[in-house]
């Protein structure tokens, strides 16, 4: 039995997530009767995490601010965290409109389809506006020059919502030595205010 998921959170494309173990039931069925299966489905060992981000520790790995406003930034909050203590929070105004970040410059991830071309990023998010997530590459590990992709623009959610983002076609158009995984939002003109709430963000690949 292997463990499904909703690629990029799509109904109709229904795909095998490749970082999940598959479950091997032996069931001996007789007529008339009803069994149950309950697999367990876990992570499989040979998988990377770049990172993962629940806001637990007070700090975040989306610390490279591209917009260089400091107003726009992923504020730590307790309340209402989705899981655990902390979640992540964005508030976007007239004034203060659009978010750029990325990951820590110094922490670019390496080589991420070197052994495997699936590259993910799970996480859990609720959101007043569209969101994007993408992958900014560098062709060399010390390079400063770089391209940008993002991968399927998220809408706006009003409870809390679990998606798995495949990254892989966009590593493999931009064919890079080192990435920083980037986040982009901006304000619609029919808001005065927007908020965004992140939590349990994972980048997977192998």
């Amino acid at each position: 039995m292997e463990a499904g998921i909703k690629d990029n959170g799509i109904s109709t494309l229904p795909e095998i997530y490749p970082f999940f173990t598959s479950s091997l039931h032996t069931l001996s069925l007789a007529a008339n009767e009803v069994d149950t299966i309950r697999p367990t489905i876990t992570y499989k060992k040979d998988i990377t995490f770049g990172f993962i981000e629940n806001f637990e520790q007070g700090v975040t790995f989306f610390s490279d601010d591209l917009d260089g406003n400091e107003n726009t930034r992923i504020t730590i909050v307790t309340d209402g965290a989705f899981e655990g203590n902390r979640s992540g929070l964005i508030t976007l105004d007239r004034t203060n409109n659009v978010i750029d970040v990325a990951t820590d410059l110094n922490r670019r991830f390496i080589n991420l389809q070197d052994k495997n071309p699936s590259v993910y990023l799970e996480l859990h998010y609720k959101t007043d506006v569209e969101i994007a997530f993408g992958l900014i590459g560098y062709p060399e590990n010390n390079s400063t020059s770089s391209q940008r992709q993002y991968g399927p623009v998220l809408l706006p959610k009003k409870e809390w919502n679990k998606i798995y983002l495949n990254l892989s076609e966009i590593a493999f158009l931009i064919q890079a030595k080192s990435y920083q995984i980037t986040f982009f939002a901006v304000l619609p003109p029919d808001l005065e205010k927007g908020e965004i709430w992140l939590d349990n963000i994972k980048l997977l690949y192998f």
